[in-house]
């Protein structure tokens, strides 16, 4: 999740360009071709990045556009960034936990 909201913040992609990149950056490693595939089918029932962006704001349907970008977007595009950097805390407090205690797995499922 915060890898991909990092690459819908910074990088202005596509949601199923985003979320392909942060799962390859992520989750792939650990997972097997069956989890593989599901995840690729799944990415096509992805909205649009515009979708998205209305369905997480309170200005749904109403743009208000600025010039190039609207203000809805790039208060949501803000707030998504935040969001993954203090998540970014919290996995590292938990990754640091599993490690303590031996719970890492590194098998792929």
């Amino acid at each position: 999740i915060k890898d991909f909201m990092l690459e819908l913040a910074n990088g202005g992609l596509a949601t199923c360009q985003a979320a392909g990149n942060a799962y390859s950056s992520s989750l792939k490693p650990y997972h097997g071709v069956v989890v593989r595939n599901v995840f690729t089918s799944a990415l096509k029932a992805l909205p649009t990045r515009d979708d998205l962006i209305d369905a997480l704001s309170s200005y749904r349907g109403s743009r208000m556009s600025t010039g190039n970008e609207d203000i809805h977007c790039s208060v949501i595009l803000k707030q998504m960034e935040e969001y993954a950097t203090a998540i970014d805390v919290l996995t590292k407090l938990l990754l640091e936990f599993y490690t303590k205690h031996n719970l890492s797995m590194t098998d792929p499922v």
